[in-house]
């Protein structure tokens, strides 16, 4: 059940996203439009902050279910998450107002709470790629209780969707390869081993551009790994050995 109009109020300002004074000119300039005051709900006056820019579909509909998100993490902003797909999970946020990025928090990633140094060395690891063919990695946040991977926004497909929906020509294929390739150089430039390169974990932007999906969106592959069969046509043949591929 939604949250009453007054209770809408307290949320968005306990959420960080509107201050005070924020909230009482825009309840002002709500109240002042015609047949408000008989119909209006919390429901209206989401969906009315939303077409007006003060709060993102998300944001809102968090606030009317009566959940004060969070969603400020210090200069990051969370005003999306993206429910399915390969980047089901995960959250878009704006960076300083402006820059629109992804946050990985380390709860979602396998062991994240108790490796939070691990995870900081390998996202240092990973912003050390710097090729447009392997997504970008910026910072490691840490917090209490919440840290983060922040990674470049993402918009597009993965190659598995993209051959889903159409078959590409030879020059278009080429193209794709040879962008995949890149990335491994500069993966592998920096002595990083992706190892687990499949349909899945390449990713095709609108423009076409191909790049590789790495940490922490793709776990580093170890030879305990080699036994998982969606990645049995891919996976390079020394990771079916003993020892830590190079």
């Amino acid at each position: 059940m939604p949250v009453s109009i007054l209770e809408f109020w307290k949320l968005a300002v306990a959420s960080g996203l509107l201050e005070p004074a924020r909230c009482k000119e825009l309840h002002a300039s709500f109240a002042g439009m015609k047949g408000a005051v008989q119909q209006a709900n919390a429901l209206s006056l989401a969906e009315w902050l939303v077409a007006d820019g003060a709060l993102t579909r998300y944001q809102a509909s968090l606030l009317v279910a009566g959940r004060p998100g969070p969603f400020v993490f210090g200069e990051f902003v969370i005003v999306d998450r993206v429910e399915s797909g390969r980047l089901g999970r995960l959250f878009r946020a704006l960076y300083n107002g402006t820059h629109q990025v992804l946050l990985v928090f380390t709860a979602q990633l396998a062991g994240g709470g108790s490796e939070a140094d691990l995870l900081a060395e390998k996202t240092l690891a990973a912003i050390a790629i710097k090729s447009p063919h392997v997504i970008r990695v910026h910072r490691f946040v840490e917090g209490t209780p919440h840290s983060f991977i922040v990674v470049q926004d993402l918009q597009g497909q993965t190659l598995r969707e993209y051959l889903a929906a159409q078959k590409p020509n030879l020059e278009a294929a080429c193209r794709i390869g040879f962008q995949a390739a890149l990335g491994l150089v500069a993966m592998h430039t920096q002595k990083i081993l992706h190892g687990k390169l499949s349909p899945d974990n390449i990713w095709i932007e609108p423009a076409g551009t191909a790049k590789l999906l790495q940490f922490p969106l793709v776990a580093r592959a170890t030879p305990q790994e080699r036994l998982e069969l969606p990645l049995a046509d891919y996976t390079a043949g020394e990771l079916a050995g003993a020892e830590n591929a190079d």
